[in-house]
């Protein structure tokens, strides 16, 4: 964790920006995935594909036969990557991407045992929410530096669809 008042570049109105926090996070969770992952996960797939084949669906056999593969040759060879983060007055800095308050609607943060993230909601709703990871950062310290130029969306939560990702360590 870094707090500074340092310059960072110059913006498009030529007003210098101030860092308030800034520090480094995975882009993604790093989940541990042994024998037993690799069990049930073979398990729920092999049910699925004899269900679908006693009921003559091909169709779902052969999706079922590409979409484990998939996702096992997706999480074999995605490494997370360390991207900077920098909180200034001006907007929110992801590494060479810059994220200007008044294109964000809200955000919410989720505080877990295992890890903590800022949740960005942009005002433009095409665009996906940004989850960062916190890391080794005070939730509150980043709580602070936002809530004054977007509102908080305390009552938010993750979706069931992020949770089950979780759970299944996808």
């Amino acid at each position: 964790m870094e707090t500074t008042e340092k310059n960072i570049k110059p913006n498009n109105n030529n007003k210098k920006e101030k860092a308030i926090i800034s520090w480094s996070a995975f882009d993604i969770l790093e989940h541990s995935r042994g024998w037993k992952y690799l069990i049930c996960f073979t398990t729920f797939f092999v049910v699925l594909i004899s269900y679908f084949a006693y009921t003559r669906d091909w169709f779902a056999v052969i999706i079922l036969i590409l979409l484990p593969a998939l996702i096992l040759y997706y999480q074999k060879n995605r490494k997370p990557e360390t991207k900077n983060y920098t909180i200034t007055d001006l907007g929110i800095h992801e590494n060479e991407l810059f994220y200007p308050y008044n294109e964000i609607y809200s955000f919410w943060l989720n505080i877990n045992k295992d890890f903590s993230s800022l949740n960005i909601i942009f005002s433009k709703k095409y665009l996906p929410q940004l989850t960062i990871f916190l890391k080794d950062i005070d939730p509150s310290e980043v709580k602070t530096a936002l809530l004054k130029h977007i509102p908080e969306e305390a009552t938010r939560t993750e979706s069931w669809i992020d949770k089950t990702a979780r759970w299944l360590k996808i």
